[in-house]
């Protein structure tokens, strides 16, 4: 008789079995295992095939194990139906020996909480849930100005509904000041240079390098620092400085000439590909190996390319940088509302789907050549994700993550900025609006009710606030593509989570 785990027990025992790392939890006695009383799944268990290959992930305890065809036919009624029920559906398909098995392997594995871990079973303290913990990063929009015209520019040119407004040397270290001064118990921080382009001021972003490791020094922490730029005025002294630094890059592209000169020229409306090409090319080959990790293993260095309407087919876009030298690689989908010509809507899901699925099997195949493709979105650490709290509460914008203008004024994130509904204050002035504070605590799995069934939940937090605003107008609500293609990637995520050597 094959096990329901023929190849996943070992895994289960060795590699793959992640339990609850949030302190506080404990579990609830004499309630039932998988069902709020209203008879709705709270468990976060998925089952799904790619390549022949039966995966199930428990996104609550981060449980992943591989199951045969028998444990995969259990699995996805174990939480609907009986022992008996489920022998009278599946002896037609395996002998009644292997399903009692399977059920009873499953069985289990729930009982110790490997799998259908349930989080209405679970005590969780409001500070589990909600992390009390101190500011860990902010955002300097040190360029409210760009030299390219991207068409779907989320902040307007990089204007974000103003005029072009250059950070001083002054705001930038009073945010710096903020940061450090409100990061309470943090013993790391991260700081963002961003824009418009935030190249355009440069001398402001090397003086607040210098001032802000500074103050690391005097408090005992370190310091992460990035920067998202078009890639325009780079050029070897500034990749020279930025690689003495250490400081994590990502550059903008959008895959094949033709698709971003179509979406990214520049203010002459001349395409920018072959000019940017050359200058990531330059950067991506003067940055020690070190420099080039995957995100969250050091200092990285992203090519990272927005998809939409025009490319459809983005799994080109990326494996065409992949060709051009570049192996960190990130494609976002388009987040723009229905007026727009480039957007993304409900019909494209299923191509999109496609498109994964195809990027999927090509990074495979790249890890089988011995160079690996790694794609932002299947950078899935199984091992040492985040805590349950952390996983429950999302991004932390408006909580441990906030934006500064050039102004000096504070917003929840970069995607806020200039929406003077979501202003929380000023680094100038040392205020903080906690109104606004309460709003974004709040914003988090609890509180969304499209959340509650889905298996990703323990993934994405709860999605973007930003992109909910935007095309809901409501923090609360997310939006149906993105969930959709938050799960497609989640699961492409896990099957090279199984397949890796």
């Amino acid at each position: 008789m094959r096990s329901v785990l023929s190849i996943g027990l070992q895994n289960i025992s060795n590699r793959w079995q992640f339990t609850l790392s949030c302190s506080g939890i404990q579990r609830k006695q004499g309630t039932s295992p998988y069902f709020y009383e209203t008879g709705m799944m709270r468990h976060a268990v998925h089952a799904f095939t790619h390549q022949d290959v039966h995966i199930v992930y428990d996104g609550l305890s981060q449980t992943l194990i591989i199951v045969d065809d028998v444990g995969f036919e259990v699995v996805k009624r174990f939480a609907l139906q009986n022992l008996s029920d489920m022998i009278g559906e599946l002896t037609d398909k395996f002998p009644e020996e292997d399903v009692r098995s399977a059920y009873e392997e499953i069985a289990s594995l729930a009982a110790e909480g490997t799998l259908f871990c349930d989080e209405d079973q679970l005590v969780v303290s409001h500070d589990v849930m909600r992390p009390a913990l101190g500011l860990s990063g902010i955002c300097l929009h040190v360029a409210h100005d760009c030299n390219m015209r991207c068409s779907y520019c989320f902040a307007g040119s990089g204007l974000y509904g103003g005029k072009p407004t250059i950070m001083q040397q002054d705001t930038a270290r009073a945010a710096l000041d903020y940061l450090f001064g409100h990061a309470g118990s943090s013993t790391h921080v991260y700081v963002d240079f961003f824009g418009g382009e935030p190249l355009l001021n440069m001398s402001v972003i090397k003086d607040a390098i210098t001032y802000g490791t500074q103050l690391a020094k005097e408090t005992e922490r370190s310091v992460t620092w990035s920067m998202t730029t078009n890639g325009m005025l780079l050029d070897a002294d500034i990749a020279a400085y930025f690689n003495a630094q250490e400081v994590n890059l990502i550059i903008s592209m959008d895959g094949r000439s033709s698709i971003h000169d179509a979406m990214r020229p520049n203010r002459q409306g001349q395409g920018t590909y072959d000019f940017v090409r050359r200058k990531a090319i330059a950067l991506y080959q003067s940055r020690h190996p070190k420099m080039t990790r995957r995100y969250g293993d050091g200092v990285y260095t992203y090519i990272r390319g927005t998809f939409t309407r025009r490319n459809l087919d983005f799994a080109e876009d990326v494996i065409h940088l992949y060709k051009e030298g570049f192996r960190h690689i990130a494609m976002e989908p388009v987040v723009s509302d229905s007026s727009a010509p480039w957007t993304l809507s409900n019909d494209h899901v299923n191509y999109l789907k496609e498109q994964y699925d195809r990027l999927t099997d090509w990074i495979l195949d790249s890890r089988k050549r011995g160079d690996p493709l790694y794609f932002h979105h299947f950078e899935l650490d199984v091992e040492r994700g985040p805590c349950l709290g952390k996983r429950a509460s999302g991004c932390g914008a408006g909580l441990h993550y906030l934006a500064v203008s050039p102004e000096g004024d504070i917003y929840p994130c970069h995607q806020f900025v200039g929406n003077t509904m979501f202003r929380m204050g000023s680094v100038l002035a040392e205020e903080l609006t906690f109104t606004l504070t309460k709003v974004f605590k709040e914003a988090n799995l609890g509180g969304k009710e499209a959340c509650q069934t889905c298996f990703a939940r323990y993934h994405c937090g709860g999605g973007c606030h930003a992109n909910h605003w935007l095309l809901n107008h409501d923090l609360l609500q997310p939006d149906r593509l993105s969930c959709e293609l938050i799960r497609k990637r989640l699961e492409c995520a896990l099957f090279l989570a199984v397949n890796e050597e």
